[in-house]
């Protein structure tokens, strides 16, 4: 698809991508925004058709988390690629395993990347979709609800124990 890629952020690997991005002599195709304010960010993610980020577990077994980047843009609409890792597999479940590439997979990645921008719409559907269902499991006052049963629940454990129990 004619797809032009956004990269927005700074990094230790900044000048390497540019350098590549101008190697391949696609420097009409991708746009570097540098560091976006907060403030701004929800903009882009609303008029992104993709976003894209491809967490990979290191060398050293240390991982990128889900990131509140992906949540970010679950919550503007946005569709969302992520790599399959256990982080992110609670939030893309199977039913959405279009949208989980394998790590360090550019072929894979690619494929995702191109089956999306070819379906934009469902995508976006989709999207919304798991937008309402991370609503349901994160909004805060569910988030609180949980918390109070769960302190309402050791409460009356460590009642019906005992006063001879260690608590």
């Amino acid at each position: 698809p004619k797809a032009y890629l956004t990269i927005a952020g700074d990094g230790p690997e900044s000048d390497i991508l540019r350098n590549m991005v101008s190697t391949l002599n696609i420097c009409d195709r991708v746009n570097f925004l540098g560091s976006i304010p907060n403030n701004h960010l929800a903009e882009h993610y609303r008029r992104a058709t993709v976003f894209v980020a491809p967490f990979v577990q290191a060398e050293t077994g240390d991982m990128d988390g889900l990131g509140l980047v992906t949540i970010e843009a679950i919550a503007c609409g946005c569709p969302v690629i992520v790599c399959d890792l256990p982080s992110t597999a609670d939030i893309f479940s199977n039913a959405y395993h279009d949208q989980r590439v394998r790590q360090k997979d550019p072929l894979d990645l690619a494929e995702k990347i191109v089956h999306v921008l070819s379906n934009s719409e469902e995508f976006r559907t989709r999207s919304q979709t798991l937008r309402e269902s991370l609503i349901q499991r994160y909004d805060w006052s569910r988030i609180t609800q949980r918390h109070a049963d769960y302190i309402r629940e050791c409460i009356n454990d460590a009642h019906l124990a005992g006063p001879e129990t260690d608590r």
